[in-house]
């Protein structure tokens, strides 16, 4: 007798500890799936919505790590569980995606497994505008028109900020130039600011910014280089830099390129842009330029240099006239 009420006990002990488990649990599911920011119970919660990156390759245990650092959802494991089970040919999309606080892990994981309507888009210093419509219309965006976007940017060149960018797949041509132009006047309004209190105009600073851009990619060296302009500029020289004989030349249809190494007749092409034939800085810039080169515009390096040039190894040699020039293209070149 004493033996079954022990028994009884213990198996009363053991119901209640299960109902209690089952209850702790049941609230703790419940609690990790909802909303960050339950749409029944907004108090003390600020509803927020971000464009969330799922890169090439990742996983669902790295995306569900930065949505909890995110705050967009509560609980890692949950949140894998959620996905696990759902439809089992559901898989996770690259893109970006427009993810909010107020959704449930469930209905993010919906989001993440659906086509994204945004896209990643990265275009790069150096760009002239034919390069960033090219680009785009090769991205094959819905309502994208290579000619609207030509037309936009006439007179822009080098007032498009290069970068990357989250752009929705039904942008239009318009869309994207307010985009790069907004960003380019909040990138650089600090410069523009300490360009009016300089000796050139911000379209010059650009217009040397843009050539800075072509002829190298090192910040120090833009520096030398922008000293070495200054100094061309001063005494009467002409520049005389390829990147303003390629941008005078054009695209070359046989190698597909807009700057294909200039050969001799490149030199010789008649362009207030090709600085061989023409004295002074081209009339507007050339191309997209970093904001590296924008600095180097504006604080150039005094230097007693007025010729460089780049070896097979792309080294940069300096020389302070055209006899240590000539010197350095014979052991260099």
């Amino acid at each position: 007798m004493k033996i079954l009420k022990w028994l009884l006990l213990v198996l009363g002990a053991i119901v209640i500890g299960l109902g209690v488990l089952g209850g702790v649990g049941y609230w703790y599911w419940q609690d990790n799936t909802r909303a960050v920011c339950d749409k029944t119970n907004m108090s003390g919660c600020a509803p927020r919505e971000i464009a969330f990156v799922v890169k090439n390759g990742e996983g669902i245990a790295s995306v569900a790590k930065r949505l909890v650092e995110e705050g967009m959802i509560k609980n890692e494991p949950v949140f894998r569980l959620i996905y696990k089970f759902y439809p089992s040919q559901a898989q996770l999309y690259e893109g970006v995606f427009q993810v909010m606080n107020t959704m449930t892990p469930r209905e993010i994981v919906e989001v993440l497994t659906s086509p994204p309507q945004q896209t990643t888009v990265t275009f790069l210093p150096g760009w002239r505008r034919e390069e960033f419509a090219e680009y785009l219309d090769d991205l094959s965006l819905a309502n994208f028109d290579k000619a609207e976007f030509l037309a936009e940017t006439a007179g822009l060149e080098g007032q498009l900020w290069a970068d990357t960018y989250y752009i929705f797949k039904t942008a239009t041509a318009e869309d994207i130039v307010e985009m790069l132009t907004r960003t380019f006047e909040e990138r650089t309004a600090d410069l523009q600011e300490e360009a009016r209190g300089g000796s050139r105009t911000w379209k010059e600073v650009l217009t040397i910014a843009s050539i800075l851009q072509r002829e190298s990619k090192k910040g120090e060296e833009m520096k030398v280089i922008a000293g070495i302009i200054e100094n061309r500029l001063e005494v009467g020289m002409r520049l005389q830099f390829c990147a303003t004989a390629q941008y005078a030349s054009g695209y070359d249809a046989k190698s597909r390129s807009w700057w294909l190494e200039p050969t001799l007749l490149d030199l010789e092409v008649a362009s207030p842009y090709n600085t061989y034939v023409s004295a002074g800085l081209p009339p507007a810039p050339i191309a997209a330029a970093g904001r590296a080169a924008m600095e180097a515009a504006l604080r150039p390096e005094e230097t007693e240099y007025f010729f460089y040039l780049h070896d097979g190894e792309g080294q940069i040699h300096y020389g302070r006239n055209a006899q240590e020039h000539n010197q350095n293209k014979a052991r260099w070149l």
